[in-house]
């Protein structure tokens, strides 16, 4: 006798049918509608099914799956034959068989065999109506039901939707223009569908043109980049030679800063303090280093004195000439060591001239007396030259001697030497080397005062220039 267990297609839990055991005999037919269930419930997975006569559900049926193992979706149904098969008497032990039905009774196999075939055309139409594969357990069943509904509600809001696009469309057919104006509506449209095509084609003969212009402007492109290459070599190459010039130019400058710094320096520098340095050493004058004078201590050499007054000749006859001073009586004749006074001739007479150099007698010196007495003169016909210079200049301080001049003495002191003692006579030399020295002073004042008026600074500009001595 065969033996039938179903399962559910979604979780493949076996399910127990009620209406579908086979009879065997009045006393088995009683006794299967008392143990069976009226509905459909699941049974464990784990536990194996029995059924009335020791029949074990694992002996009964095989469950076919698919191929690869996997669950039908939900658009899809198995057949019966999918789900199960139905196994044979000679699949059973001799322990399970059911009794043999007398020859000649109706057989229990075929009534039962006709069920399941029923139950099986059940289940397909059911899974061809609904799209779920049936048999089902309850709580898969309550699971698809619920999708159902779920569809069912998403259906009827599509449904309401329709509904208004239909009625929407409806007033709107019930407002719809004329015939006549309805081919209007098609000429303007087809007017309009002229004008498009006709602005299309002048636009694709635009766009050819820019293509064109497009091709013209790149060449021009490239050309433009050349010329910027090549501007940025050129410039390049300036920028090198500027930097050249901008250092020969630096060095340039320099030299000349250097060069005008060097010609100030030069232009403070005092040529006669350079050739003639009047200082005084002790109780001595001094000119160019040489002494003037003699004292009972120190016996000055005449060499030395001659040397002096021959610097002091030349340095007057010098700053004479340097500033336009002509002396009126006299004329210096420096010759080294051995310098002369000459005085000018006079009506009547031929000029003396006067000796300042030694060595002399102290009693018998009256030409080396008188040669100093001539220069004390000169000196004094200098300083009044100058003195005469700045009045006519405007200058509020005027110049003038430190130490005063009357005849043959200097600061009440005379300059000659007979019938005076040493030290006053070299006293008195150092008075005049000191007036010399005031005179050479204003001599270099004045040169810089006339450079300045010749360049245009006019004499009220910076300080003179002032001698390094």
């Amino acid at each position: 006798m065969d033996q039938v267990v179903f399962c559910c297609q979604e979780c493949r839990s076996l399910l127990t049918m009620s209406g579908l055991e086979p009879a065997a005999g009045g006393e088995r037919a009683g006794s299967q509608a008392q143990s069976l269930p009226t509905s459909v419930s699941n049974s464990s997975s784990n536990a194996p099914s029995t059924t009335e006569g020791g029949l074990r559900v694992e002996e009964s049926f095989v469950l076919l799956e698919d191929k690869k193992g996997q669950r039908p979706s939900a658009g899809t149904y198995r057949t019966m034959d999918e789900s199960f098969v139905v196994l044979g008497p000679a699949s059973l032990t001799k322990h399970q068989q059911w009794s043999q039905q007398p020859p000649g009774e109706p057989s229990a196999g075929a009534n039962f065999e006709s069920k399941v075939r029923a139950f099986a055309k059940i289940f397909e139409l059911a899974s061809e109506e609904t799209g779920v594969d049936h048999p089902l357990c309850i709580d898969c069943a309550s699971q698809v039901r619920l999708e159902v509904e779920n569809q069912k509600k998403e259906i009827e809001a599509e449904i309401a939707e329709y509904t208004a696009a239909v009625q929407l469309l409806e007033k709107e057919e019930g407002e719809a223009a004329s015939l006549d104006e309805l081919s209007k509506e098609i000429e303007l449209a087809r007017q309009e569908c002229e004008n498009e095509r006709i602005r299309a084609e002048k636009m694709e003969a635009d766009l050819r043109e820019a293509e064109k212009e497009l091709a013209q402007l790149e060449a021009i492109a490239e050309e433009m980049d050349e010329l910027e290459e090549r501007y940025w070599h050129d410039f390049n190459d300036y920028h090198l030679q500027l930097q050249a010039h901008v250092e020969e130019k630096a060095a340039l400058v320099k030299k000349s800063n250097q060069a005008k710094e060097r010609l100030d320096w030069l232009k403070q520098l005092n040529v006669y303090s350079d050739a003639f340095k009047i200082s005084h050493d002790g109780p001595f004058g001094a000119i160019s280093g040489f002494r003037m004078g003699r004292t009972s201590d120190i016996k000055v050499d005449w060499d030395e004195i001659n040397c002096a007054w021959g610097q002091a000749v030349l340095l007057l006859h010098t700053m004479a000439q340097a500033c336009g001073c002509t002396f009126s009586n006299y004329h210096l004749v420096p010759l080294g060591s051995r310098p002369k006074i000459i005085e000018k001739e006079q009506k009547g007479g031929d000029g003396k001239s006067y000796e300042l150099f030694g060595p002399v007698p102290k009693l018998f010196c009256w030409s080396y007396d008188g040669g100093m007495v001539c220069y004390l003169a000169c000196l004094k016909e200098f300083a009044d030259f100058a003195h005469q210079k700045d009045l006519a200049e405007g200058k509020e301080e005027t110049f003038l001697l430190p130490f005063s001049i009357e005849g043959d003495k200097v600061n009440n002191m005379t300059i000659k030497s007979a019938f005076n003692t040493s030290a006053k006579w070299t006293k008195a030399l150092k008075y005049m080397l000191a007036n010399l020295h005031a005179c050479m002073t204003w001599l270099v004042e004045w040169e810089a005062r006339q450079s300045r008026r010749r360049q245009g600074l006019g004499h009220d500009g910076s300080e003179p220039r002032r001698s390094r001595s």
